[in-house]
């Protein structure tokens, strides 16, 4: 009899430990939610009101400024200075990227507005060891960003930043990066580009003589956006201004071919398809191009500033902070 009792004290106190931790997994569990549930204002995170709204402002001459977050996509082009069959011998990639366009794409007003960035402004960028180790950051030229990383891939996320950091820290959300031999590819998908030359090219192309109209085919495309130290006062300031030139003829063949026919971005791409890299999958990017073909373009912009030569020899560009700040505000946030 002595023996059932003790057997039956054993099962009370197995039963009494199960509900004393099933009430303690309760109370645990309530005051999980209610921490979950309030804030230190009492306000409910289970709210969706308030949920979507900007998440990045920053704070200017006593002002707050909100970034639009819902309504803007920056895309970042990359002109990479080497070919798609590069190879690099010590197993580092070290281009630079000669070439950057950052599309900020309003999709409330439906616009476009591209910035044409000098490859020489001077601005942080980060830096990584000879393993891949982060090196903190330094001034230099914005160009040299893409030699930071082993394929041009970590080049231009290591570009990205940079030009993030240069517009106080917007995101940026793509990147759609080409090589040097793509712009004789994208130049012929259009049917080839007519341009006034400004310049003189003949030393590189006999028929490229300066103020003659011309239908540029195959490698003169290249010669015409690249090739500056050969050319005028070899700036790249002036590369840039043939750069607008080329892109203002160039967009409305692009926007026409766009919209005679549905496959030409997604044709475009895969003849493309060794010469660019990007973060964007192709169905995504060709349903993006389509829809943003339809959209205002904007005149290209440029930021103001100072052209100097640096203490190696070489060109730095410095923005003018002010303008910039004003630029960044204006464009970006509200």
């Amino acid at each position: 009899m002595k023996h059932h009792t003790n057997k039956k004290k054993r099962l009370l106190q197995i039963v009494a430990c199960i509900v004393s931790l099933y009430c303690a997994i309760l109370l645990v569990t309530h005051y999980i939610d209610r921490s979950l549930s309030a804030g230190n204002d009492g306000e409910r995170y289970g709210d969706l009101t308030g949920r979507f709204s900007a998440k990045y402002s920053i704070k200017y001459e006593g002002n707050v400024y909100e970034y639009r977050e819902k309504q803007l996509v920056n895309i970042l082009l990359l002109g990479i200075d080497a070919r798609s069959d590069t190879q690099y011998s010590d197993g580092r990639y070290g281009s630079q990227a000669d070439f950057v366009l950052l599309l900020c794409i309003d999709k409330q007003e439906k616009s476009i507005t591209p910035i044409h960035i000098d490859r020489d402004t001077m601005t942080d960028v980060p830096i990584y060891g000879p393993f891949g180790d982060s090196a903190g950051s330094r001034v230099m030229q914005l160009c040299l960003a893409q030699a930071y990383g082993s394929d041009v891939a970590e080049g231009s996320k290591n570009t990205e930043k940079a030009v993030s950091d240069l517009f106080a820290g917007i995101p940026i959300d793509y990147y759609v990066a080409m090589y040097l031999d793509g712009v004789s590819t994208f130049n012929d998908a259009l049917g080839g580009v007519t341009v006034t030359l400004e310049d003189d090219f003949s030393q590189l192309d006999p028929e490229m003589v300066k103020g003659r109209t011309i239908h540029l085919e195959g490698k003169q495309a290249e010669i015409f956006v690249r090739n500056r130290r050969e050319v005028s006062d070899g700036t790249n300031a002036m590369r840039m201004r043939r750069q607008r030139q080329y892109m203002d003829e160039a967009l409305p063949l692009f926007l026409e071919r766009t919209s005679s026919d549905l496959d030409f971005i997604g044709n475009l791409y895969d003849s493309m398809s060794e010469e660019l890299t990007t973060d964007m999958e192709r169905g995504f990017l060709i349903n993006e191009a389509y829809k943003y073909s339809r959209y205002t373009c904007g005149d290209i912009l440029t930021l103001a500033g100072t052209h100097r030569i640096g203490e190696d020899g070489f060109v730095e560009f410095y923005p003018d902070r002010q303008s910039l700040n004003t630029f960044i505000l204006e464009t970006f946030f509200e």
